[in-house]
């Protein structure tokens, strides 16, 4: 992963992502990864309560700080809100 800025997992495949078979690797990977078309609370922290706020951002990331448990995220939205090709794009 090291060779990599980030992963991006997109729509199509967050229910394959979501199996809990891939969190521990979410919670060690060393690049950021993003979520598209995801507003729920990622699927990738396992019985960790952090305080995540579901929103109506279109794109989030999430990394894990490699200097204890504390995780930095990213929201993108769309502009204004409106899902076209056009807009998921500059996202």
């Amino acid at each position: 992963m090291d060779s990599y800025d980030a992963v991006l997992i997109m729509e199509e495949n967050l229910i394959e992502a979501a199996e809990s078979q891939y969190a521990d690797v979410y919670l060690n990977i060393t690049v950021p990864f993003f979520l598209s078309a995801s507003n729920q609370i990622p699927f990738t922290i396992k019985d960790m309560a952090w305080g995540w706020i579901p929103s109506t951002e279109y794109a989030v990331g999430i990394l894990t700080s490699q200097e204890g448990d504390a995780l930095k995220g990213w929201r993108y939205g769309l502009y204004n809100e409106e899902k076209t090709d056009e807009h998921i794009r500059d996202v």
